[in-house]
């Protein structure tokens, strides 16, 4: 059975991360990463980690994001995302963030699943891997969408879904439904590197684990709740980093990043 990624919220103070794309089952990444788009759609979240995390074919990265009226993403949560992979992903060409579409009402929904995200995204995304005028450029689309990714298997409502080797959703107005006014910053931010997390081939889904730290009970996930591969939001206990600060790979994932050919932690 495919499964799709999905970030999931527990209650007001934790949320459930539950990015299962298709293809969690631990694939190696693709070792063609001349891949073009739109090939590129019909693979899993993980099959492209090669592309997106080192500089063997691609040694600069875009984000393309498009979003609806009045659902831009936090202009925090992009900074945190692309502070957080400069570091760990070889791109000497550098990391953008381009503000692509404003996409249309009538797309609007209460519920999107994988395949209507896709046809968005096929629809909307301006920007591909591998362009003629850009060879050397990876693309990672993001749309920021209204209502919510559907249910999770015990009914938790999807903050995100990983959709295909390329491309994520955010869902800012489910955010905004589970999360205090005070956290929604932080947990968009978390959700937006969730989800890209798994296009890099993490947890074990792309990117191999150099030593075991995958969560077995939430396949694709990482066993330390200050991870942001982690399967579930929690509050940070007294004294830890909190908010934007928060969101971080743990030194499994670095390690992880850095031997599929990121910089070294």
């Amino acid at each position: 059975m495919r499964r799709f990624g999905a970030l999931l919220p527990l209650s007001v103070f934790g949320a459930l991360l539950c990015v299962l794309g298709p293809g969690c089952d631990g694939r190696r990444p693709v070792a063609d990463a001349a891949v073009a788009e739109p090939v590129a759609a019909t693979l899993r979240p993980g099959d492209l980690a090669l592309d997106f995390v080192s500089a063997v074919d691609y040694d600069t990265l875009r984000i393309e994001v498009d979003a609806f009226e009045g659902l831009a993403p936090s202009e925090a949560a992009l900074e945190r995302l692309v502070e957080l992979l400069s570091a760990r992903l070889d791109k000497p060409g550098g990391i953008e963030v381009v503000r692509s579409s404003e996409l249309p009402r009538s797309l609007r929904a209460p519920v999107y699943d994988a395949e209507q995200v896709r046809a968005i995204a096929d629809a909307f995304r301006d920007h591909h891997s591998g362009e003629p005028d850009a060879p050397r450029r990876a693309v990672i689309w993001v749309g920021y969408l209204p209502g919510s990714g559907g249910l999770g298997p015990e009914g938790e409502t999807a903050l995100g879904l990983a959709v295909d080797a390329s491309s994520i959703a955010v869902f800012p107005e489910a955010i905004a439904r589970s999360s205090p006014r005070s956290e929604r910053e932080a947990v968009e931010t978390r959700v937006l590197v969730h989800e890209v997390g798994h296009l890099l081939g993490l947890v074990n889904n792309g990117a191999p684990e150099q030593w075991p730290h995958e969560d077995r009970r939430h396949a694709h996930h990482d066993r330390s709740p200050a991870c942001v591969m982690y399967h579930e939001i929690v509050p940070a206990a007294p004294g830890e980093r909190s908010g934007l600060e928060a969101v971080r790979f743990c030194p499994a994932c670095e390690q992880d990043l850095f031997r599929l050919g990121g910089r070294q932690p």
